[in-house]
């Protein structure tokens, strides 16, 4: 199982990496569709991969959890992103909420909370039709004096629903749902006995015809921090004038609010709009504008902003109501972004620290030239200068000679592994006076208790294939304090 989930990932490590890097080369409309349709294509299959992989480990009880600390605003966000990107696709829509009050860092397994929520979402996707819409939500429920906190995550959706007998099946694979739409095979299967093993419980709930509701909550070691800035004793409206969207406007409200902000919703489209707010949102059509013309003679106090659609462009006609625009979907990052420039605010910490000084090294140590080539190009849009090699072996005798700031290891190589060597870099390190390098192990190797294997014979962290840009982010601002 191991040497299987390892010879899929390598090769699937350079198909993603390289994509995405195609994706940002200026490419056609044509072109992005067809790369759009590849990404979406390699990532479905990598997860069904990893899906069945993992059902046989926990179907021979294999299967544990792993802990390491991680961003969950972060990895979050990199979910949703491909989770929006899908429902586009179907044409159904998205709210994907993620709470600002979450701490910044937790301790857990995000490979399994990401890979259940996954299921959960690919399932609500599947079972919900053409302009549906589903909602997404990671919350924290509660703080405990432990040190540890509660993080509810709920999926929901606008679909046929299941029914009182399905209900009783539901987790069983290829068993429950009629044969003509079987309802998930081994994905919702695999989601129960993920949270399960991560000491939660799946509650379901539903009516046909109406849709579905699937929630869990897990109790999980979290810093003491907030993940985004709090902005309090600030005063904002939202005002709804396209009563389709009132779904939109819930949800900008909720987000608001949990930044700290106090926002008063109403439908008046009048003067009044402006009065006891700072910034005032406007939830509308830009085709159907007699809201702006009854505004457009009004004595405008404070900001305008229109919400608007994921593509959509805000038209010249609406500039002299309008002061700014902020564009769907709604994630907390871009949020706290358009917060600080439209209420004129000062940053506690960078949204993102996605820039590095140069002067910074990293040696790659990686044997397929493809996935050496790929974490080059990477690191180098960060400044960070690269050298690579291609065995353990290189990679010893040139740390004798040079130190990096950072090392990036693969473990399965030829002539020489990348245990063995970082055991020898270490030893010269403790036998010299040259610092330490950091070494993290960059492999395919992604099987229960490969991280723990490889974490105890001395290395400093550790990065599962497919590498993601968000995964190396969290290194690099782990390690070099990128942005610090």
């Amino acid at each position: 199982m191991a040497n299987i989930g390892h010879e899929f990932r390598t090769p699937m490590n350079g198909i993603l990496g390289f994509v995405d890097l195609l994706s940002k080369t200026s490419p056609n409309d044509t072109q992005s569709e067809y790369i759009h349709s590849i990404q979406s294509s390699a990532r479905n299959l990598m997860s069904n991969i990893e899906n069945l992989l993992d059902l046989a480990q926990m179907q021979n009880g294999r299967l544990s959890v792993s802990q390491s600390e991680f961003n969950i605003v972060s990895e979050m966000e990199e979910l949703a992103r491909g989770c929006i990107s899908m429902a586009a696709d179907k044409g159904v829509g998205l709210l994907f909420f993620i709470d600002p009050k979450l701490p910044t860092y937790i301790t857990g397994d995000v490979r399994k909370i990401k890979q259940a929520i996954s299921n959960l979402y690919n399932n609500a996707l599947k079972f919900t039709p053409r302009v549906g819409r589903i909602t997404v939500e990671v919350k924290l429920l509660k703080r405990n004096t432990a040190g540890t906190c509660n993080i509810g995550f709920t999926i929901k959706d606008t679909g046929k629903g299941i029914s009182k007998g399905e209900l009783n099946n539901i987790t069983r694979p290829f068993v429950s749902g009629d044969h003509a739409d079987n309802r998930l095979g081994v994905g919702l299967t695999l989601s129960h006995g993920l949270i399960s093993l991560m000491r939660g419980e799946l509650k379901i709930a539903s009516e046909e015809g109406k849709g579905s509701s699937f929630s869990f909550a897990l109790t999980l070691e979290g810093s003491s921090d907030h993940a985004m800035q709090m902005i309090n004793a600030r005063s904002v409206k939202v005002v709804l004038v396209d009563e389709k969207r009132v779904e939109d406007a819930n949800h900008l409200t909720n987000y608001l609010r949990s930044f700290g902000i106090s926002v008063t919703k109403t439908q008046t489209v009048d003067e009044s709009v402006f009065t006891d707010a700072e910034v005032v949102y406007f939830i509308a059509s830009q085709e159907k504008s007699d809201w702006a013309m009854s505004l457009s003679s009004a004595k405008r106090s404070c900001k305008t902003v229109l919400l608007l659609e994921q593509d959509e462009r805000l038209q010249a006609k609406m500039l002299h109501l309008i002061d700014t625009f902020l564009s769907k979907p709604l994630l907390p990052t871009s949020l706290l972004e358009h917060l600080v420039r439209v209420l004129n605010l000062s940053q506690s910490s960078p949204a993102d620290g996605a820039q590095l000084q140069h002067g910074i090294s990293a040696l790659v140590v990686e044997d397929n030239l493809i996935n050496q080539r790929l974490i080059k190009l990477l690191l180098r849009e960060y400044g960070i200068s690269v050298v690579a090699v291609s065995n353990g072996d290189e990679a010893v005798e040139i740390c004798r000679e040079k130190t990096f700031d950072i090392v990036f290891m693969d473990i399965d190589m030829p002539i020489k592994d990348g245990i063995l060597a970082t055991e020898e870099i270490k030893a010269q390190e403790r036998n010299s006076k040259i610092g330490r390098m950091p070494i993290i192990a960059l492999t395919a190797l992604a099987m229960e208790g490969d991280r723990e294997y490889i974490l105890e014979r001395g290395l400093d962290d550790y990065l599962s294939k497919p590498l993601t840009r968000e995964k190396l982010e969290y290194v690099l601002q782990k390690y070099l304090h990128v942005g610090v």
